[in-house]
């Protein structure tokens, strides 16, 4: 029983691995996409507008220029991940200090006398809750931005 737990386990692993191998080189080949739109646009150049005339564009720029919305695309894209990168570096920064804080409270719960307890250890438990806020800020702020 034990040994076909195991085979079940590696071939579940096998379907989230592959899943994750599609979402991961679809970024490439996209950057890649766009980039050879880019230098076609280039050298011929369209105007929206011209193309649609009835069409209201929310969130284009230029759209009298589809090369200007190519670089647009690819401006936005980079500054969120850029600020995705920024804000995981900050959230595992927090993380990092979390077993410090945990075991501070134990320490103080399992050695401390109750007037020490009653004083420090909301301290030392509001710090988790405040890191913890804060990641849930970070998280948000990047889901934001890739969502618009």
């Amino acid at each position: 029983m034990y040994r076909q737990e195991k085979i079940d386990q590696l071939k579940n692993q096998i379907v989230i691995d592959s899943q994750w191998e599609e979402l991961i080189t679809a970024g490439p080949v996209t950057i890649n996409l766009l980039g050879q739109l880019i230098i076609l646009s280039s050298s011929h150049d369209i105007d929206l507008k011209e193309s649609l005339p009835n069409y209201e564009f929310t969130y284009m720029k230029h759209p009298e220029s589809f090369s200007a919305t190519l670089i647009q695309i690819s401006n936005e894209g980079w500054e969120a991940f850029f600020n995705a990168h920024k804000n995981m570096d900050r959230i595992q920064s927090y993380m990092k200090q979390i077993p410090g804080h945990v075991q501070t409270s134990l320490k103080l719960y399992a050695k401390g006398t109750p007037r020490l307890i009653q004083r420090l250890l909301p301290k030392s438990l509001a710090s988790i809750e405040r890191i913890g806020n804060e990641c849930i800020k970070l998280a948000s702020e990047t889901d934001k931005k890739f969502h618009g």
